[in-house]
Formats: C-alpha cells, sequence, structure tokens
C-alpha cells in the first residue's frame, strides 16, 4: 500500500503595533477603539483597545495587506476614522510600527452679556479665561472674521471684548476641558459679575456662577457646535476714589441711609434731652 504524504507550507506569522497619540504634544492615549480590516473594508477583528502605552499588539497575522480603522476616540478626543494601512510580509522578523493621532476636540462657547433684571444686553464688558490647571496665566486669543469672533492661539491677547448688537463674543474651537470666565472690567455703571466655572465635554457639560455654585446644564446647539452662557450684571453707583471696583449696590445705599438716620435720631434725641435739663 502506497502513503502519499502532502507537505503543507504554513505562511511565517508576522506582528504589528499601533501606537496612539496626543496629535500636539505626543502623549500616548489610552482607550482608543479600532477595527482591524482588509483593505477592501471587511472586519478582520473589532474592539481592539489601546492600552495605558498607547498600544495595539498583534503577533499573529498572514502576511497581506491590512489596516486599523478607529471606531471610538479616547476621551476629549476628535474621532478621525482614516485608515491606518499596513502590510505583513513573508518571514518579517520584526513587528510593523505604526501611528494614529487624535486631535483634542473641541466646541464653540458664546458669552452674552444682559442686565439682571431686564435682561437686556449689556455693552461695554471685558473678560479673561483661565484653564482651571492653570489660573495664573489667561488665555490668548486672536479674532477670526470679526471683533467678536475668537480662537486660542498663543500669540494673540486676553482681553475678550462684548460688545455688537447681541454685547457677545464666541470662541471657537474651544477644547474640551475646565475654564474660569473672569470679568475684568463691567459695562459702566453695574459692578463685576462673579467667576464663571465652565466644565465641556462631550456628554456632560455646566457653568457654576462662582467656585461654590450650583450646576446649571449647558445644552449645545448642535448643528453649531454651540455652547452658550448669560453672563447677567446688576446696577450698582459709582463712587469715586473708593478704591476696588467703585460700585455699591442699592441695598448697600439703603443701609447707609438707615445708618445716617439713626444717627441723626440719636443725636436729636440727645440734644433735646440737654435742651430741657
Amino acid at each position: 500500500e502506497t502513503v502519499n504524504i502532502e507537505k503543507v507550507n504554513t505562511a511565517s506569522l508576522g506582528g504589528v503595533v499601533l501606537t496612539k497619540k496626543d496629535s500636539k504634544n505626543g502623549n500616548l492615549l489610552e482607550g482608543a477603539v479600532f477595527n482591524l480590516q482588509d483593505q477592501q473594508g471587511n472586519d478582520i477583528r473589532t474592539n481592539l483597545i489601546s492600552d495605558e502605552n498607547g498600544q495595539i499588539i498583534l503577533n499573529d497575522l498572514a502576511p497581506g495587506d491590512y489596516q486599523f480603522v478607529e471606531t471610538k476616540a479616547p476621551e476629549g478626543y476628535e474621532l478621525d476614522a482614516t485608515p491606518v494601512k499596513f502590510t505583513i510580509v513573508v518571514a518579517q522578523k520584526e513587528a510593523v510600527k505604526v501611528e494614529k493621532t487624535n486631535i483634542l476636540a473641541a466646541t464653540n462657547l458664546k458669552i452674552s452679556k444682559i442686565d439682571s433684571n431686564t435682561k437686556n444686553p449689556l455693552n461695554g464688558s471685558e473678560f479673561e479665561i483661565y484653564s482651571q490647571n492653570d489660573t495664573s496665566n489667561p488665555l490668548k486669543f486672536i479674532t477670526t472674521g470679526s471683533s467678536d469672533q475668537y480662537e486660542v492661539n498663543i500669540i494673540g491677547e486676553s482681553t475678550l471684548m462684548a460688545n455688537g448688537v447681541d454685547s457677545s463674543f464666541t470662541i471657537n474651537k474651544l477644547g474640551y476641558g475646565d475654564y474660569i470666565l473672569k470679568e475684568i472690567k463691567a459695562p459702566s455703571g453695574y459692578k463685576l459679575g462673579k467667576d464663571i466655572y465652565i466644565h465641556l465635554d462631550k456628554i456632560n457639560s455646566y457653568y457654576k456662577i462662582g467656585s461654590d455654585g450650583e450646576k446649571i446644564d449647558l445644552n449645545k446647539d448642535e448643528s453649531l457646535n454651540l455652547y452658550n452662557i448669560n453672563v447677567e450684571n446688576e446696577k450698582g453707583i459709582v463712587l469715586p476714589e473708593t478704591g476696588g471696583n467703585g460700585f455699591i449696590t442699592q441695598r448697600n445705599i439703603a443701609i447707609m441711609v438707615l445708618g445716617i438716620s439713626f444717627i441723626l435720631m440719636i443725636n436729636f434725641l440727645i440734644n433735646k434731652k440737654r435742651r430741657i435739663n
């Protein structure tokens, strides 16, 4: 009896290392999700997640052409589904190394200045905005297209001005994160408003008036990728050479009037008693 022995040639397997990075600073990004596909777009493996070193490592790929396609970006970053193509060759000695970068997710933020009672627009306010990670150095901006449209740029200026028909300005392409909006100049006849603490992310954005204020949810205009915050000012009376911001509220005025009236009444009673004696 003749025995036929068939020799099977098994192609050597190869490997690939995908490294996920921040596009600006090169930081390694954990939590990105990819599918591995052939170059016709057919899924071979799904839900591959970058580890704490920003890497996805595969060591058992047959020779051929492949691509990684991102299906979920790391938290706080924009999704980029552009395929990352690579090839595994026969008798590969080292893993193929490929990189994929992401830019920080961004949104647009409109600040509108209004009177706290009438809700009418107020011109003349000036602001600065700080990252909550660096409260000593305000962000800098350049205007884009018109005087009420700003964009972060390190060569710009820190002052943001609320003017125009609706007394507002818009910061475009502002990265998700935590910020402090600080009014540095109030409209004429008004006192400075409290600092506004702002949290922006893809899922739950909100702001607080003062560091210990209640959270106020922000709703996005999806068509414009825009959040809007109304910043209110209370009226005050300018007191020359008072120091500080030079304002006192109507409540404080009432207290002062009552105090002066009380002192005058005491003086009147004392003088009356003296005359009787």
